[in-house]
């Protein structure tokens, strides 16, 4: 559910970052469709955005033109992640792959008060460059 959202993607990044988990071709549709998806109305609300702007306030220039644009671009960016994540996760629960695996029992660890890879890793992610950690089956 959406409370669980939140605080199973902490843990599954969590996880990810100190196992140093490769995505497998399997895990990679979802998570670019949600790129795609994100970049796609994220661009047309930037140029848009740009378009309309110049229409109004024909007289400012570069750099100042394109200041309203980007942030128009990040906000609905960020907005379709959010608004994507739990069909992500949802699709994240089918996988058959290692990282399916993780999120069905972080999932799993979260309803039953079980333990999670924050009690494991702590809350910090890894240092660059720190020893990787193998990834259980």
């Amino acid at each position: 559910n959406m409370q669980e959202l939140p605080r199973m993607h902490q843990e599954l990044g969590l996880w990810m970052a100190h196992t140093r988990y490769q995505v497998q071709p399997q895990d990679q549709m979802p998570i670019w469709k949600v790129q795609n998806t994100s970049i796609t109305l994220s661009t047309g609300a930037g140029v848009g955005s740009f378009f309309l702007f110049k229409r109004f306030s024909p007289s400012l220039k570069f750099p100042i033109d394109i200041i309203p644009p980007f942030i128009m671009f990040y906000l609905t960016h960020r907005a379709a992640q959010v608004w994507q994540l739990p069909g992500l996760y949802e699709s994240f629960l089918s996988l058959s792959t290692p990282l399916g695996f993780k999120a069905r029992e972080i999932l799993d660890s979260l309803r039953s008060n079980g333990r999670l890879p924050s009690h494991e890793f702590g809350t910090q992610l890894p240092a660059p460059g720190s020893g990787s950690r193998s990834v259980p089956p």
